[in-house]
This record gives structure tokens, C-alpha cells and sequence, in this order.
């Protein structure tokens, strides 16, 4: 499932083929390709994608019970057009960890 706001959010559930470990995944998409990033741009963004998955939790409280139940795993990524690349992973308290080379130098 995909959500447009601010910034795009996927959510899926890694369940079956390879690489499943049966967490609920929560891509947060860059809206620019990374060499446009900055730290300050990366975190706004992140933030946003955070209060739509807020939003949609506080409007069905089943989905948090979904999180609780098999996990998530939160994820800020790259959409080059035929797939995805992960930049940077998201902690609970929103900051970022960056995938090693890809932190913006700004």
C-alpha cells in the first residue's frame, strides 16, 4: 500500500519469498535522488512521512496493534524508477542511521 501526502509512505508486510522476516516494512521515499539530499532535507522528510503513518494509526487503532504484533522496520529510500535502495534506516525516535557513503556531505 502506498500513501501520498507530504511525502510518499509504502507499507507491506514481509511475509513470504526471499529475504521475508515477517515485519511490516515502512518506506519513507525521497522526493529527491541523493545527490540532491541534505541532512536538514532527509529529516523533514522523514518527519512527514512519521506524521502520516501517525495519522493513519490514530484513524484505525488496529494498524498500531498490527505494528506491535509482528514489528516494523522503517526505512528512508530511493526511488530510481525500477525498484528502491534503502538510504538511510529510521529509529524510533525518527533519526537516521545512513546506509555507509550515502549520507549527504550537507
Amino acid at each position: 500500500m502506498f500513501i501520498d501526502g507530504d511525502v510518499t509512505v509504502g507499507i507491506r508486510r514481509w511475509d513470504h519469498g526471499k529475504g521475508a522476516d515477517g515485519k511490516i516494512h515502512i518506506g519513507i521515499y525521497a522526493s529527491r535522488s541523493p545527490d540532491q539530499l541534505t541532512v536538514a532535507f532527509a529529516a523533514n522528510e522523514v518527519a512527514s512521512g512519521l506524521e502520516i503513518i501517525s495519522r493513519l494509526v490514530a484513524a484505525d487503532e488496529r494498524l498500531q496493534g498490527l505494528f506491535d504484533l509482528y514489528g516494523t522496520e522503517i526505512t528512508y529510500l530511493n526511488d530510481y524508477g525500477m525498484g528502491a535502495a534503502a538510504l538511510a534506516h529510521v529509529s524510533d525516535d525518527g533519526s537516521l542511521t545512513w546506509v555507509e557513503g550515502l549520507r549527504p556531505a550537507r
